[in-house]
Protein backbone atom coordinates (compact mmCIF):
# COMPACT_ATOMS: atom_id res chain seq x y z
CA UNK A 1 0.00 0.00 0.00
CA UNK A 2 1.50 3.40 -0.96
CA UNK A 3 2.29 5.84 1.79
CA UNK A 4 1.51 9.50 1.23
CA UNK A 5 3.55 12.09 3.01
CA UNK A 6 2.00 15.48 3.46
CA UNK A 7 4.34 18.40 3.87
CA UNK A 8 3.03 21.71 5.07
CA UNK A 9 5.06 24.63 3.88
CA UNK A 10 4.59 28.32 3.48
CA UNK A 11 3.12 29.48 0.18
CA UNK A 12 6.07 31.80 -0.36
CA UNK A 13 9.62 30.84 -1.17
CA UNK A 14 12.01 33.62 -0.43
CA UNK A 15 14.72 34.64 -2.87
CA UNK A 16 16.56 36.77 -0.32
CA UNK A 17 16.61 39.06 2.67
CA UNK A 18 16.96 42.83 2.38
CA UNK A 19 20.41 44.00 3.51
CA UNK A 20 20.34 47.61 2.25
CA UNK A 21 17.57 50.17 1.87
CA UNK A 22 18.46 53.25 -0.21
CA UNK A 23 16.17 56.26 -0.59
CA UNK A 24 17.03 57.98 -3.85
CA UNK A 25 16.07 60.70 -6.29
CA UNK A 26 16.29 60.04 -10.01
CA UNK A 27 18.52 62.63 -11.66
CA UNK A 28 16.51 64.30 -14.41
CA UNK A 29 18.56 67.48 -14.72
CA UNK A 30 21.49 69.22 -13.05
CA UNK A 31 19.42 71.06 -10.42
CA UNK A 32 20.12 68.44 -7.72
CA UNK A 33 23.02 69.26 -5.48
CA UNK A 34 24.27 66.09 -3.85
CA UNK A 35 27.85 64.93 -3.34
CA UNK A 36 29.39 62.95 -6.17
CA UNK A 37 29.87 59.98 -3.82
CA UNK A 38 26.09 59.57 -3.58
CA UNK A 39 25.70 59.03 -7.33
CA UNK A 40 24.41 55.62 -8.38
CA UNK A 41 23.69 54.32 -11.88
CA UNK A 42 21.28 51.39 -12.15
CA UNK A 43 19.84 49.96 -15.36
CA UNK A 44 20.85 53.06 -17.31
CA UNK A 45 19.23 55.50 -14.87
CA UNK A 46 21.18 57.86 -12.63
CA UNK A 47 20.19 58.40 -9.01
CA UNK A 48 21.42 60.40 -6.07
CA UNK A 49 21.18 58.42 -2.85
CA UNK A 50 19.73 60.50 -0.01
CA UNK A 51 20.23 57.84 2.62
CA UNK A 52 21.36 54.24 2.93
CA UNK A 53 20.50 51.88 5.79
CA UNK A 54 22.70 48.79 6.02
CA UNK A 55 21.32 45.73 7.84
CA UNK A 56 23.13 42.63 9.05
CA UNK A 57 22.13 39.07 8.26
CA UNK A 58 19.66 38.91 11.17
CA UNK A 59 17.93 42.11 10.05
CA UNK A 60 19.54 44.38 12.68
CA UNK A 61 20.61 47.86 11.58
CA UNK A 62 24.39 48.19 11.40
CA UNK A 63 24.85 51.60 9.81
CA UNK A 64 22.93 54.59 8.48
CA UNK A 65 24.52 56.90 5.93
CA UNK A 66 22.93 60.27 5.12
CA UNK A 67 24.08 62.12 2.01
CA UNK A 68 23.76 65.88 2.26
CA UNK A 69 24.99 68.69 0.00
CA UNK A 70 27.88 69.23 2.43
CA UNK A 71 28.87 65.54 2.34
CA UNK A 72 28.31 62.10 3.80
CA UNK A 73 27.29 61.62 7.44
CA UNK A 74 27.63 58.12 8.87
CA UNK A 75 26.02 56.72 12.02
CA UNK A 76 26.60 53.34 13.62
CA UNK A 77 24.04 51.54 15.76
CA UNK A 78 25.41 53.00 19.02
CA UNK A 79 25.09 56.56 17.65
CA UNK A 80 21.51 55.87 16.59
CA UNK A 81 20.54 54.34 19.93
CA UNK A 82 21.79 57.52 21.64
CA UNK A 83 19.87 59.83 19.30
CA UNK A 84 16.53 58.33 18.24
CA UNK A 85 15.60 61.58 16.47
CA UNK A 86 17.93 60.53 13.64
CA UNK A 87 16.01 57.26 13.21
CA UNK A 88 12.77 59.19 13.21
CA UNK A 89 14.13 61.66 10.64
CA UNK A 90 15.31 58.81 8.39
CA UNK A 91 12.08 56.86 8.80
CA UNK A 92 13.80 53.54 9.41
CA UNK A 93 13.70 50.92 12.12
CA UNK A 94 16.52 49.28 14.05
CA UNK A 95 15.29 45.83 13.05
CA UNK A 96 13.54 44.65 9.90
CA UNK A 97 12.67 41.28 8.43
CA UNK A 98 12.01 42.25 4.81
CA UNK A 99 12.22 39.32 2.45
CA UNK A 100 11.69 39.08 -1.30
CA UNK A 101 9.43 36.31 -2.62
CA UNK A 102 9.86 36.90 -6.35
CA UNK A 103 7.21 39.60 -6.75
CA UNK A 104 6.71 41.26 -3.37
CA UNK A 105 8.71 42.47 -0.43
CA UNK A 106 7.21 40.75 2.59
CA UNK A 107 7.43 41.87 6.21
CA UNK A 108 5.24 39.68 8.38
CA UNK A 109 1.75 39.99 6.90
CA UNK A 110 2.49 43.14 4.87
CA UNK A 111 3.40 42.96 1.18
CA UNK A 112 4.73 45.63 -1.17
CA UNK A 113 4.96 45.24 -4.95
CA UNK A 114 8.48 45.93 -6.25
CA UNK A 115 10.32 45.72 -9.56
CA UNK A 116 13.37 43.49 -9.80
CA UNK A 117 15.98 45.48 -11.74
CA UNK A 118 18.99 43.19 -11.27
CA UNK A 119 19.85 39.93 -9.50
CA UNK A 120 20.26 41.67 -6.15
CA UNK A 121 18.40 44.99 -6.52
CA UNK A 122 14.69 45.80 -6.21
CA UNK A 123 12.93 49.11 -6.81
CA UNK A 124 9.79 50.74 -5.47
CA UNK A 125 8.62 54.27 -6.30
CA UNK A 126 6.28 56.41 -4.25
CA UNK A 127 5.52 60.10 -4.78
CA UNK A 128 8.66 60.75 -6.83
CA UNK A 129 11.03 59.07 -4.37
CA UNK A 130 12.68 55.85 -5.42
CA UNK A 131 13.61 53.24 -2.84
CA UNK A 132 16.13 50.60 -3.81
CA UNK A 133 16.41 47.38 -1.82
CA UNK A 134 19.52 45.19 -2.03
CA UNK A 135 18.90 41.53 -1.28
CA UNK A 136 21.24 38.66 -0.38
Amino acid sequence: MPIFILCLTSCSTYEGQVTEVMKCVEVLDSSYEYPEQSKLVVAGKQYFVRQKAIYGVGGKLEKLILYKAEGRIEYNLKDLMNDEAILEYAGISIEQQLRFNGAYLVDGDREMKVNKISNDLLQAEKQGEVTLYRIK
